[in-house]
């Protein structure tokens, strides 16, 4: 029976976990309405759902056997029915502790969906301060007993658990809760019936084809038969083979063309079908952008605290549809532009006072369709950017050369920009933006911004509406069949190498009056030259764009345009250059979907070559190692995280006991970065620093020290040796580390 339970516990823990995270979902939105001024009814309101949301959580954690999470739930239930029974006020310490203990549970709901063992969870220390908040509520009991009243209220029954999945019936906006993975299978065999629907069509031209073969033999049999006519004896024409074969023949041709009706009906009908199944489809994918909004309400309150700003945020378009991958995909870049907008966009009560503005900041995220795009801004009514002082810290830190300096927007995403100083927890203006570019680009969407001093910056994502379905152009370039984005295309045109402009070393050509670089796409996909770069030829070129920039690409041919079902290439193929994903075309090829931003920006930053499209090449590709990064630190277990999180983001990993084997270790061979520890026995962190700050051939090396001691004055000491950045291990995150790396190596 004990293993029967067991197993019926691990059957319902993704349906618990799902439950879990909309109730994390429902305590952050309570808390921060909470966390702004209200009626003294609406405040009760909020403390009498918080109290139920902790009590589903509590009770289901104790059928899953999650007991930690049932512990701590059980103390945040004591606290808020306090609360809700006004025998204890809010105070600000108090609603922390209970941000905290939304960020707890949410922790654990990821430790158990990685099937992790919940230990050393935050929630631990979180359960003693609930029976700290409740002692002044027993002694205030106490004394109100003591005076004769009776004692607080019953416990509110939890509500009847829902059984899964979870449908909704009190009016017509009924929702039923779907598994990704679920409408993920129905995207794929929504893809089969578009194959069976593309050899449906194949078939009825071979039937045109049969049908047009029989008329020939007809008209030949016809000739037979007269020539015959002349030399036959008296027998009756009706006993002739050729009459019997036209009799044969005329029946066949009226089966052939019965059924070449029946299958154009077929057709029609099984056109009609799959648009439909390919619109429900999508259909149930469809979720509002409001959630992929979600959390970025709490990272402007937790920022704004750390900061000392204060800031509102407010979110437009929130009802717009989008697809379930793209909502996925917006999340993170959302959530850091919003923390940057905060961070260093948002001047200081003061500065905002003095400058004639209200105290309170506002950031606002808002979401519009533009055809097949969807188009989010984030803006903020800060201090806007220095494009001067961009342009400058480029030059100073040799991020740029002079000669590629004149255009802000593409600096600050460049690789490593920064502003800042130092490295923090909380992202600065342009660190990272390179990463947030990477993503929208990844999913081929553009990313760009506006600023004005004093007024504010303004950034632009567009993504496609739906990266599971797309309408393409298939191209044929180096023996291989490609695919771009249909909105993509801007022309498609024939160009002759007598159209070819020389501009600062690169070819170009006139495309509506402009001129637009010109490449060959197979040299740029690095798959060989194109079929017909003859010089004698004319050359089919597609012009491809991204945002407001145009690259010429020369291609074999123009095949068709088709709307395809998106793949993804899998874990091992998502770094593949200038690829975005793959599809199965109609016939049943298979045909690699381009990254257009990527390739047109690839494009656009290759130096100048003499080679031309129109002269075959054998494809190069600059042979450029990983970079080595050193880590250091007198725990194999810390030092074994790191080195496989390093080793798995593609770096060349070296590794040192302590500071002085580090040492040896530079003096012997080149390394492009040092992350280490600090408190270490023969040579600390901070030594090891200052000595590669004082190598007259290591001063420039980047330091990162990821070490325990996460007291200020440790922090200060370690930014003093020279580090650029540090990091507390007891707030390490696996992400946030790669970045920083990423920005500094």
């Amino acid at each position: 029976m004990a293993q029967d339970l067991s197993d019926l516990v691990e059957e319902l823990l993704p349906t618990f976990l799902d439950e879990l995270e909309e109730h994390s979902r429902l305590l952050n939105e309570d808390l921060l309405a909470l966390d702004r001024p209200c009626a003294d009814a609406e405040r009760a309101e909020v403390f009498r759902r918080l109290f139920r949301t902790a009590h589903t959580i509590k009770g289901a954690s104790a059928m899953m056997n999650a007991h930690l999470l049932e512990e701590g739930c059980h103390g945040l239930e004591d606290v808020l029915g306090a609360l809700r029974d006004n025998t204890l006020k809010l105070t600000p310490e108090l609603l922390q502790l209970f941000f905290n203990t939304a960020d707890a549970i949410d922790e654990i709901r990821l430790m158990l969906f990685e099937c992790r063992e919940v230990k050393q969870a935050s929630m631990e220390d979180l359960i003693p301060r609930f029976a700290l908040a409740l002692m002044d509520v027993d002694h205030s009991e106490m004394c109100h007993n003591e005076e004769g009243s009776e004692p607080h209220g019953k416990e509110e029954p939890s509500p009847a658990p829902k059984a899964p999945p979870s449908v909704s019936t009190a009016d017509s906006t009924a929702t039923l809760r779907v598994r990704p993975e679920k409408l993920d299978r129905l995207l794929v065999g929504t893809n089969e019936m578009l194959l069976i629907q593309g050899r449906n069509g194949l078939r009825s031209e071979q039937m045109v084809l049969v049908k047009r073969v029989l008329s020939d033999c007809r008209a030949v049999l016809d000739v037979g038969g007269r020539r015959s006519s002349r030399v036959a004896s008296a027998q009756p024409a009706v006993d002739s083979v050729p009459h019997k074969a036209r009799a044969m023949l005329a029946r066949l041709a009226t089966e052939l063309e019965r059924l070449r009706v029946d299958l154009a009906a077929d057709r029609r009908s099984l056109n009609r079908a799959v648009a439909t199944l390919e619109e429900d489809a999508r259909d149930i994918r469809l979720f509002p952008f409001a959630e992929a909004c979600y959390g970025l309400e709490r990272a402007v309150r937790d920022v704004a605290r750390v900061t000392g700003k204060e800031a509102d945020l407010v979110i437009e378009g929130g009802d717009v549809e989008l697809d379930r991958s793209t909502l996925e995909a917006l999340k993170s870049p959302l959530i850091h532009l919003v923390r940057n907008a905060v961070d260093h966009g948002l001047e200081g009560p003061v500065d905002r006072e003095a400058g004639g503005k209200d105290r309170r900041g506002c950031i606002t995220v808002r979401a519009s369709l533009s055809g097949p795009y969807v188009e989010v801004t984030v803006s903020d009514d800060g201090r806007g950017i220095n494009t001067e002082a961009v342009r400058e810290h480029a030059l100073r830190h040799g991020i740029v050369a002079a000669a590629s300096a004149g255009d802000a927007s593409d600096l600050i995403f460049e690789p490593g920009f920064s502003t800042a100083s130092t490295v923090t927890e909380i992202s600065g203006r342009g660190v990272g933006l390179d990463v947030v570019k990477a993503i929208i680009e990844s999913l081929n969407g553009t990313l760009h911004f506006s600023s004005e001093p004093g007024r504010g910056t303004t950034f632009v994502l567009a993504v496609p509406l739906t990266l599971t379905t797309a309408h393409v152009l298939l191209l044929r370039a180096g023996g291989g069949v490609y695919a771009g984005l249909s909105a993509s295309v801007s022309h498609i045109l024939r160009t002759r190498p007598e159209d070819i402009r020389l501009v600062d070393g690169h070819e170009a050509i006139l495309v509506a009056g402009q001129l637009v670089r010109l490449v060959s796409l197979a040299d740029e996909l690095g798959v060989g030259s194109s079929e017909d770069s003859d010089c004698h030829r004319e050359v089919t070129v597609a012009v491809l764009a991204s945002g407001d920039k145009r690259v010429a690409f020369a291609v074999d041919e123009c095949l068709a345009t088709e709307r395809v079902v998106v793949k993804n290439l899998g874990v091992r193929l998502q770094q593949v250059p200038n690829i975005s994903g793959a599809t199965v075309l109609s016939g049943g090829k298979i045909a690699l979907i381009l990254n257009v931003p990527e390739l047109v920006r690839t494009a656009l930053q290759r130096p100048a070559a003499n080679a031309s499209v129109f002269a075959p090449r054998a494809a190069t590709q600059e042979d450029v190692g990983p970079k080595r990064v050193l880590v250091v630190d007198d725990d194999a277990t810390a030092r074994a995280l790191e080195r496989n999180a390093l080793t798995s983001a593609g770096y060349d990993v070296v590794t040192a006991v302590d500071g002085a084997s580090a040492w040896e270790i530079l003096a012997k061979q080149p390394i492009d970065m040092v992350v280490s520890d600090v408190a270490m026995p023969s040579m600390d962190g901070i030594a090891l620093t200052e000595e590669i700050r004082r190598s007259q051939a290591l001063c420039h090396l980047p330091v990162v020290l990821v070490t325990s001691c996460d007291s200020d004055a440790d922090k200060a000491r370690g930014l003093e040796a020279g580090a650029n950045a540090y990091i507390v291990k007891s707030t390490f995150e696996l992400g946030a580390f790669l970045e920083t790396i990423s920005q500094l190596v």
